[in-house]
């Protein structure tokens, strides 16, 4: 396909979509797993973090590798471990050796998930790198909730196993259509050592997209987990409500991710719209914990907070080419940048449901508010306050990393 053009764009986000549906397959199979090898619930929820662990191990590793060998190359080789790990996954005879497989399964997804990053950065340029890089964020919720949805229907059948087959079937779709992806540009310049990668820690603007982006996400993963326990049990709500919940807060972080696409190539100020959608986040979320509310000011006020939350994500990924140090280090970023989102996930759940039942409930809405403004805080205000004060800093425009041929649709 043409870089640059909406098909494209497209099949690089539905290669993120198929990625992110190994969280979600893994998600509704915890239960199945743990009655299967006969191992406690907890010790069951490894087949879902172990592979956020590898990825936040390897993925600065694995970014790095995506600019030596080049995009397509690199979510092949990717998509051809996880094929052959998520199989042997259906296969394995005992925990840990289903454990084993996913963390190689992880592996493979986080290359294929910084490959496609990278690919969708360095293929568009202009307001189109800003519409797709404001949706990028919706493509693992949009992937997550369909492999809910699907497995839920054989939750509790004993058929686990085929679960992991036909994924791993459908990402052998997904490698054999890797020739339609898009080309990207020739590199320029001589490729960066492992140490030119290290050296991007100490980037002040990657610092602060990362802190940002870290703590969003152990805020919303921590969250995700505290709300089903919360509304379940203690507002009474169904499980197929919190179903229809999840999905509708899905169509609209789509909505929201288009609108603020639109909204950055029409020049409205990025630090703006995360504020909008920080304070949507803040107050729909404690709306929802807030007791006396009705239940179905509870549901509402739920799915917004994952609105605001999803445009808080948007925002802070169009701004990832301009943190870069290098357009030819575009993967390297991600990979840096997705160490500290892949923290927060592991981190997240634990964090948030020790905080939300350990603490007076002012604690935990102090944490949900400072979670979700410190992204406009850290990463919209401090670098023009930097400019603007003399101290230093600078507000870089993204790089331009396709040509105007590829641009054109």
């Amino acid at each position: 396909m043409k870089a640059g053009s909406w098909g494209a764009i497209a099949l690089i986000l539905l290669y993120a979509a198929l990625i992110a549906a190994s969280h979600g397959k893994s998600l509704a199979l915890v239960n199945d797993v743990a009655q299967a090898f006969s191992v406690s619930f907890a010790a069951a929820g490894w087949v879902v973090s172990a592979v956020a662990a590898v990825a936040a191990v390897a993925a600065p590793l694995v970014g790095w590798s995506v600019d030596r060998l080049g995009e397509r190359r690199a979510i092949a080789i990717g998509l051809a471990i996880a094929i052959a790990a998520g199989y042997s996954v259906s296969l394995a005879p005992d925990f840990r050796t289903l454990i084993l497989f996913r963390v190689i399964e992880g592996a493979g997804y986080i290359a294929v998930v910084l490959g496609a990053l990278s690919l969708l950065i360095r293929t568009t340029s202009g307001p189109r790198q800003h519409d797709a890089l404001a949706i990028w964020p919706a493509a693992s919720p949009i992937g997550g909730a369909i492999a809910v949805i699907l497995v839920s229907h054989i939750v509790g059948t004993g058929t686990w196993r085929i679960v992991f087959q036909i994924h791993a079937a459908l990402l052998v779709v997904a490698l054999l259509a890797t020739p339609l992806l898009p080309a990207s540009p020739t590199r320029q310049g001589p490729h960066t050592s492992l140490s030119d990668v290290l050296r991007i820690y100490r980037h002040a603007a990657i610092l602060r997209l990362g802190a940002s982006l870290g703590g969003l996400y152990v805020l919303d993963l921590g969250l995700a987990a505290a709300s089903q326990s919360y509304l379940a049990h203690g507002r009474g709500i169904a499980p197929t409500v919190l179903g229809e919940m999840f999905a509708a807060s899905v169509a609209l972080m789509v909505l929201a991710a288009v609108a603020t696409g639109q909204l950055l190539k029409r020049g409205v100020p990025g630090v703006f719209i995360g504020a909008i959608g920080a304070l949507v986040a803040i107050s729909g979320t404690i709306t929802t914990f807030a007791p006396d509310v009705p239940v179905h000011v509870a549901i509402v006020a739920s799915v917004l907070s994952g609105v605001g939350g999803g445009i808080l994500m948007s925002w802070l990924t169009t701004t990832i080419p301009a943190a870069a140090p290098d357009p030819g280090q575009i993967g390297s970023t991600g990979g840096i940048l997705s160490q500290l989102l892949y923290l927060g996930m592991f981190l997240g759940p634990p964090v948030v449901l020790w905080i939300f039942n350990g603490f007076p409930r002012i604690v935990f809405d102090a944490v949900v508010a400072a979670a979700n403004l410190l992204p406009v805080l850290l990463h919209g205000f401090a670098p023009a306050w930097a400019v603007v004060t003399g101290r230093g800093g600078t507000v870089l425009p993204p790089p331009t990393v396709a040509t105007a041929e590829q641009e054109s649709a």
